[in-house]
């Protein structure tokens, strides 16, 4: 029996950038300065923008191909990252159809 390709989304968050899927979301310089336009409530505004889309794709592609959505997300980290800022990162997982997450350091 085959199993349908899953979809995972790939997170990389370093002391300069936010990337989803390869593409810069965000500024970290905007993040640690917890800028209103950018977070609020500890969640980080454009990185939830741009995982609610991808999760809604995800969700058409679910129905399209039956290619099931997991809502999980790999969170490259840099290792020097504040506690804090990547709790940020989780929260706007966890808010925007990504609870099911996996840390993983960068090398």
């Amino acid at each position: 029996v085959e199993k349908p390709a899953e979809v995972v989304l790939e997170l990389v968050v370093s002391k300069n950038i936010i990337l989803v899927n390869h593409e810069k979301v965000v500024a970290m310089d905007d993040v640690f300065a917890n800028r209103p336009e950018v977070v609020e409530h500890g969640i980080i505004k454009p990185l939830k923008e741009r995982l609610l889309y991808f999760s809604s794709q995800a969700r058409k592609m679910e129905v399209d191909y039956g290619v099931k959505f997991s809502g999980k997300v790999v969170i490259q980290g840099d290792e020097d990252l504040p506690y804090a800022e990547l709790v940020k990162v989780m929260r706007t997982c966890g808010l925007s159809d990504y609870p099911n997450m996996r840390y993983r350091r960068a090398d």
